[in-house]
């Protein structure tokens, strides 16, 4: 509800899956094996994105259901919606990561899995005897699927999409911050509309230390993203108006939009959209 990424998963269905490829291997199936296989996806735009921050904030991130009046109930809604999205350029970017066994281990092209020094090993070991028998313990599965769990987590921040909307979010976001040092996020957010804008050139300037960032961590493969090429002040002006033609394809309050030399930031979907980069470390200002 708050944009982030997944930083923990619900590990209720994750743990069915080694109990079944025990029950493979105890019954002598011929194709026992389960891998799985990661996939992220990463969107410019969410439908209820203004429900789900609103939720976030109110209840301090704890899950509850959605209103019954939310951006879902009005089917025309969801139509235009949908219309306005599919004429957007990478509107949506869906990534399959490399399988892992069911400890959270990489496998290699047959399926095997592999030790951190990229060797071989068997992992029925992890779940047999010595005949090769299977030994049930609940309390040792959850200990693995703790462990896929954790290395899924790793592989979504790794391989999930930055998005002009994101970017720019962010950078909107910082800029916000730098304004009103003093307030924090939950008197961020409630700023009045007359409070609720950003130098643009300073906006601009933000972005340039985002993408230098961000293209350096995309150089060591630590993330992936979908930005305009380019340098310099014309790839972050580019970047700002993909940003702002996309927000405004959908939301009645806009994230970002312009006002001659001033940016209008909507402090909660800025939050919202900005806080798929939660988990990047952000560059300093100035550098």
């Amino acid at each position: 509800r708050s944009g982030r990424i997944e930083s923990h998963l619900k590990r209720g269905l994750l743990g069915t899956a080694i109990q079944a490829w025990q029950e493979g291997l105890a019954a002598n199936r011929p194709h026992p094996e389960i891998l799985v296989v990661p996939c992220t996806l990463s969107f410019s735009l969410v439908l209820e994105a203004e429900t789900l921050i609103e939720d976030s904030l109110s209840e301090q991130g704890k899950s509850r259901y959605i209103i019954s009046d939310d951006e879902f109930s009005e089917p025309t809604t969801v139509y235009q919606f949908a219309k306005n999205v599919l004429n957007m350029d990478a509107s949506v970017h869906v990534r399959f990561g490399a399988p892992l066994d069911l400890l959270g281990n990489p496998v290699d092209e047959q399926g095997h899995s592999l030790h951190t020094s990229s060797q071989v090993f068997d992992r029925r070991a992890y779940v047999t005897d010595r005949s090769g028998k299977v030994v049930w313990d609940r309390q040792r599965d959850q200990v693995y699927t703790n462990y896929l769990a954790r290395a899924l987590t790793r592989v979504y921040q790794q391989d999930s999409t930055v998005l002009p909307t994101h970017i720019v979010a962010r950078a909107a976001w910082d800029c916000l911050t730098a304004r009103y040092p003093r307030l924090d996020t939950y008197q961020q957010v409630l700023l009045a509309p007359f409070e609720r804008w950003v130098d643009r050139e300073a906006l601009l300037t933000r972005l340039r230390e985002w993408l230098d960032h961000i293209d350096h961590l995309a150089t060591e493969g630590t993330i992936h993203h979908a930005l305009p090429e380019g340098a310099g002040h014309k790839r972050a002006e580019t970047l700002l108006q993909i940003a702002v033609d996309h927000f405004s394809r959908y939301h009645s309050r806009r994230a970002v939009a312009h006002e001659d030399w001033r940016i209008l930031v909507d402090p909660k979907l800025a939050l919202y959209y900005g806080n798929r980069l939660s988990g990047i470390s952000a560059p300093r200002a100035g550098q």
